[in-house]
């Protein structure tokens, strides 16, 4: 009876958005899509966890069906509309990541968290650099000249190296795991993308020099490394003016993260900062230099169903099925590469500074997932490489999409298998 109810809400749903679209404009529509979309995502997250799957991918295949591909309820206008909620709910999930760093977890395994980092960086980058270099002149069906093949095989593979903290931090919230492996993922998760950024600001001004750009270009990557250097000092004040305003006000916790959130992502867009980094800073400091940090995360944290469902259904939503089907072989040989090198890195790494076999064997299939950050860099790169859109682009964009995918699946298995979820 209940199914039943759910599915006639589900048909009033669309016949009114069908009503409103005849007669109202594109806000409307896009409001009507999203609630229809939410619901959607709700519904599927709470069936498929009952097969013991994530519920961040019931609200993915919920914005797949509700996408562009499927029954078409939000197409790729509604899509672009909720790119500013799309950022809002990513700044509330980048909070809980940094809640998630604690002091007394991370610092015992900090040797540890460094060595997996930098070594599945290099790994990731050696494997998959290779793989794409080889392969695309022979499966990709890309024209483009030795140098600018060799430079989007660089980029493919730095970019590869990134990882999702939201998918993490959304799978731990959601099967309340706990324990040292879990501890060493967000450690990690967070560390890797910061290493990337570094690393990826430099590459770009050595690829703006050699394959001869515009000018003003260089500038930009120089306003890159500012904007990251920004984006950690606008994180650290903020945390500590949540701390200061938190031994003041001790209600409506979740709503203040809300509208700081709402105002961090609109100053990122008119300074120019990553505020991802800049949520993950303040979350870090509000945890661990608050006296109200536990409560204060465990309040959001509480809070969390609604925000994971928009940015994750939103991210299945924008799933573009027809670069899946044209680029299919080489998607497949960089997620192998990209396994295949987080693995290596991941096992060098545990083998110098850890005594855990769990690190050590079954870690490499946390990192799976990818998101906000990747899409970043990659919307980045075609700013500085408009040349790069047609053939890089669409490669990048697939391979993330199925990352985010079957992410979330292996890394509920991974800390099912290591005992990390309290049952």
């Amino acid at each position: 009876m209940r199914i039943l109810a759910q599915v006639l809400l589900f048909v009033l749903f669309l016949v009114i958005r069908e009503f409103i679209s005849l007669e109202s404009d594109i806000i409307s529509h896009s409001i009507m899509s999203f609630g229809i979309l939410i619901f959607t995502g709700y519904l599927l997250g709470s069936y498929i966890s009952r097969i013991q799957l994530p519920r961040i991918t019931g609200y993915m295949l919920a914005g797949i069906l509700c996408g562009p591909y499927f029954f078409g309820i939000v197409n790729r206008p509604v899509i672009n509309e909720l790119e500013a909620i799309n950022h809002i709910a990513l700044a509330l999930i980048a909070f809980s990541a940094g809640g998630g760093l604690k002091n007394a977890n991370i610092l015992p395994q900090w040797r540890c968290i460094m060595s997996i980092s930098f070594l599945q960086t290099i790994g990731i980058f050696i494997v998959s650099f290779l793989g794409m270099y080889i392969a695309m002149p022979i499966w990709g069906n890309i024209t483009m000249s030795p140098l600018y093949m060799f430079w989007g095989s660089v980029f493919i593979a730095l970019i590869a190296t990134a990882c999702s903290p939201a998918s993490s931090i959304a799978v731990i919230v959601d099967t309340n795991a706990k324990g040292m492996l879990t501890d060493n993922i967000l450690g990690t998760t967070v560390v890797r993308d910061v290493i990337v950024l570094i690393i990826y600001t430099f590459v770009t001004a050595i690829a703006v020099h050699k394959l001869g750009t515009e000018q003003g270009e260089v500038q930009s990557v120089l306003h890159e490394l500012i904007s990251l250097v920004l984006s950690f000092g606008i994180g650290a004040l903020v945390g500590v003016g949540i701390s200061l305003l938190l031994s003041k006000v001790r209600r409506d916790m979740t709503f203040i993260f809300i509208v700081l959130s709402c105002v961090i992502v609109y100053l990122s867009e008119i300074i120019s900062f990553h505020f991802v980094i800049a949520c993950l800073t303040a979350g870090y400091i509000v945890e661990n230099y608050s006296q109200m940090g536990d409560d204060l995360m465990q309040s959001l944290k509480r809070s969390s169903i609604p925000i994971y469902i928009v940015f994750f259904a939103i991210a299945g939503a924008a799933l573009d099925i027809t670069v899946l089907i044209r680029l299919w072989p080489l998607v497949c040989i960089g997620i192998i590469c990209r396994y295949l090198g987080t693995y290596i890195g991941t096992y060098t790494g545990a083998l110098i500074t850890c005594s855990s076999k769990d690190i050590k064997y079954y870690s490499a299939n946390a990192y799976i997932s990818q998101a906000g950050v990747s899409i970043g860099l990659s919307m980045f790169l075609i700013e500085l490489f408009p040349m790069m859109v047609d053939t890089v682009l669409p490669l990048l964009l697939a391979m993330i999409q199925i990352h985010q995918i079957i992410g979330p699946i292996i890394l509920r298995w991974t800390l099912n298998k290591t005992h990390q979820i309290n049952h």
